[in-house]
């Protein structure tokens, strides 16, 4: 299954486009600054196909999961799930996010170096 990630970019043009919702499952992941918008615009997010996240503080079911799957030796997994396609992708839509939030005066060979460090992390 394809994994969709969203950018603080990707909310601001669906709240133009008059979204109010978005379906989030475990296959969506929303970045932190993305979550941010979509409280300050006022999108909501519909937890489907799955149950809703377990962490209290946590009520993002993408973070809650990133989060659950930080135990030891789940990263590795985590990782090894997303083709190179998948990885290229999510590079490149962070790399557009943090550039769009920054400004055109970044470098953005070193967004990209340390956005492809991070997504080798998780």
């Amino acid at each position: 299954m394809a994994r969709i990630f969203y950018t603080e970019r990707d909310i601001e043009d669906m709240a133009k486009r008059g979204v109010t919702e978005i379906q989030v499952d475990d296959s969506v992941y929303i970045t932190d600054v993305a979550r941010e918008m979509m409280d300050k615009l006022g999108i909501k997010r519909k937890v489907t196909n799955g149950a809703p996240a377990s962490s209290s503080v946590l009520k993002s079911p993408d973070v809650a999961n990133l989060h659950a799957q930080s135990a030891p030796g789940a990263a590795a997994s985590n990782n090894a799930s997303l083709t190179d396609a998948e990885r290229q992708q999510v590079i490149e839509q962070v790399k557009s996010g943090v550039i769009a939030r920054l400004g055109a005066g970044v470098d953005s060979a070193v967004v990209e170096q340390i956005v492809k460090r991070v997504v080798g992390a998780l």
